[in-house]
């Protein structure tokens, strides 16, 4: 917004609307003019508000640093563990299950570990309305110093789970737990000639059987193609985006045929919003054939009519 934007919408927005800007405003000359902007009544009402809410922001605070604490000091230092006894350890073809258990748990560790970073950015945004609001004076100045305490915690709360990630899945150098089990067990599949026992298996098993397992569903039983299918994934965007900012689901990714990098380097896929795009006209042109083969013999009945 610009200043004279605020200048002219501030006295005239509700408390609500208010906030919005605050929370929204990036610049200290922003939240300036918006608090020189407003009413006698509006400013008394927002610190009003301050106040009620501060109990409610530290509990929010005091959960997230629950939940931060419990996977810096207890189950990251167990996954770490677990997956460094299973990388120097002899494997044999019975690792299999124990690899997928472990897989499991570090996806499910970076999924909680992305959670608190959202958390801990929601709860920074909410920190700007009473930050910009309170002044340091005898009445407001106590209640100042609460939130900026907060702050501080946020502060050190986001470092931790920064440091976590690093250590669960640095992309950057290709370093973290996930890369090191990902990075093992296919050296151990290639020693094991791995694809030929597996493809040895399914012919020897499936053949004509009607229960056999299909090429899609075999991604999910597969948790070797799992991975590498979140790791081609997360080598254009963030997995976590999937079904929520992007309008697509992992069973509309495997249907369209993509089950590593190379799929998508074939179809030019660079993003996430490529791959959302390519998906969803995929899907139109599939609906529209559809709707095309199921009304040709009721066009052709009433072409030719007997």
């Amino acid at each position: 917004m610009t200043p004279e934007q605020i200048r002219v919408m501030v006295p005239l927005a509700t408390l609500a609307q208010v906030r919005t800007m605050i929370e929204t405003i990036v610049s200290a000359e922003g939240h300036a003019m918006v608090m020189m902007m407003l009413m006698p009544e509006q400013r008394e009402e927002l610190v009003a508000q301050c106040r009620s809410e501060l109990s409610e922001l530290e509990a929010s605070v005091k959960k997230l640093n629950g939940d931060v604490l419990m996977l810096s000091e207890t189950r990251l230092p167990e996954l770490s563990r677990l997956v460094y006894a299973f990388c120097n350890k002899p494997l044999t073809s019975l690792a299999t299950r124990e690899h997928q258990a472990l897989s499991t748990k570090l996806i499910m560790s970076k999924t909680q570990l992305e959670k608190c970073h959202r958390e801990v950015r929601h709860l920074q945004s909410k920190l700007k309305l009473p930050l910009a609001v309170l002044n340091e004076g005898e009445t407001e100045g106590p209640l100042r110093t609460s939130f900026l305490a907060i702050k501080e915690e946020l502060v050190k709360l986001g470092k931790t789970v920064s440091q976590q990630y690093q250590i669960l899945d640095n992309t950057g150098d290709s370093t973290g737990l996930i890369h090191k089990l990902y990075d093992t067990w296919t050296k151990f599949k290639a020693e094991q000639g791995y694809a030929q026992l597996n493809s040895s298996d399914h012919s020897s098993h499936n053949g004509d059987d009607a229960t056999a397992v299909s090429q899609e569903e075999q991604v999910y039983v597969d948790s070797d193609l799992s991975t590498a299918l979140y790791f081609a994934v997360q080598a254009i965007g963030n997995p976590n985006t999937i079904g929520d900012i992007y309008n697509f689901t992992w069973n509309d990714i495997i249907d369209h045929g993509f089950r590593s990098a190379d799929d998508f380097s074939a179809k030019g896929i660079a993003n996430l919003k490529d791959l959302e795009t390519y998906i969803i006209t995929n899907k139109s042109k599939r609906s529209g054939l559809k709707e095309k083969i199921s009304t040709a013999p009721i066009a052709a009945e009433h072409a030719n009519p007997e």
